[in-house]
């Protein structure tokens, strides 16, 4: 049904449309139905393969997707429906630091959820060669976690 031939149209930073049929994250809504399950597979995924990256980095900030928060959560899903709809690392950096900014984060040297800083808050140019990796790691991860889900026959 939503196979490799799905088309999926990037619609905000929490809707998609799949073949016409529009689905928003709405992390609230039990039932989720295939199409969200699918999303949070992918968003899983991603989110341990930016676990790793960033470990392998020096970067211990980041927590298993088990112990994440439900905010990193959200920002993983929306993150993977962005990339299931086609966007590039660019555009999937300028879409998550709009929604930090409108959670009422800022820029800030050290990342700390409770103060909302982040140091990544800063245009795609300006991000060190790392993160711009991460954000490519990410997509690709979505991919591969995408081709994985439709292997399985999902």
């Amino acid at each position: 049904m939503y196979g490799p031939e799905a088309r999926i149209e990037y619609v905000s930073n929490t809707a998609v449309t799949v073949n016409g049929e529009r689905y928003e994250y709405q992390p609230e809504k039990e039932g989720k139905g295939e199409v969200m399950n699918k999303i949070e597979f992918c968003a899983s995924v991603a989110h341990e393969v930016n676990r790793r990256w960033c470990i392998a980095n020096g970067d211990f900030s980041q927590t298993s997707w088990e112990d994440a928060e439900q905010w990193q959560r959200d920002s993983a899903m929306a993150g993977a429906m962005n990339a299931l709809a086609g966007t590039t690392p660019e555009q999937s950096h300028a879409g998550w630091s709009a929604t930090r900014l409108a959670d009422g984060w800022r820029f800030g040297p050290v990342k700390d959820a409770v103060a909302k800083t982040h140091p990544c808050l800063v245009p795609y140019d300006e991000l060190p060669p790392y993160q711009k990796a991460k954000d490519t790691l990410f997509i690709g991860a979505v991919g591969l976690a995408a081709s994985v889900w439709w292997a399985q026959g999902h």
